[in-house]
């Protein structure tokens, strides 16, 4: 069986997660992972796409990469939840993505689709709480700061 044809016996959304970056050699990826139920109720996850990155990292360049992947798969129309950092650019590639998906008449709306990464956050907090130490005071005012 295909992924093709496995996705389209999915009577579930498609869930994904993706992260761009750049290699020490100067050579940025995107990587995008799918999270799925099988009919069996079984959870599964598998790299969709592991695509070399060129041009900018704007919203734009990013969303278009991702349907890219989805059109591949044909699961546009499944798309479910969307799990990436805090990164400005990912607020501009879903709202971007939420474009594309409107002229295919396909709903998608990121505020309330997107899921920010927990575990980043947390990463973040605690490596703040190692570098502040026990200055809580300055470590709030910065989280405090940071929230505004």
């Amino acid at each position: 069986m295909t992924m093709k044809s496995h996705f389209q016996a999915i009577p579930f959304r498609i869930h994904l997660s993706f992260d761009l970056w750049t290699s020490p050699n100067h050579r940025s990826f995107l990587g995008i992972v799918g999270h799925w139920a099988t009919q069996s109720g079984q959870l599964v996850s598998a790299t969709l796409g592991f695509r070399r990155f060129f041009g900018s990292h704007s919203g734009v360049n990013i969303a278009e990469t991702v349907i890219k992947v989805l059109d591949t798969y044909q699961i546009t129309s499944k798309l479910g939840y969307i799990t990436i950092d805090n990164a400005t650019n990912n607020d501009s590639a879903l709202v971007e993505l939420s474009k594309l998906l409107a002229l295919r008449n396909i709903p998608f709306r990121p505020e309330i689709m997107r899921v920010r990464c927990f575990g980043r956050i947390i990463n973040l907090v605690l490596v703040k709480g190692f570098l502040w130490g026990s200055d809580w005071e300055a470590f709030e005012k910065e989280v405090n700061q940071a929230e505004e």
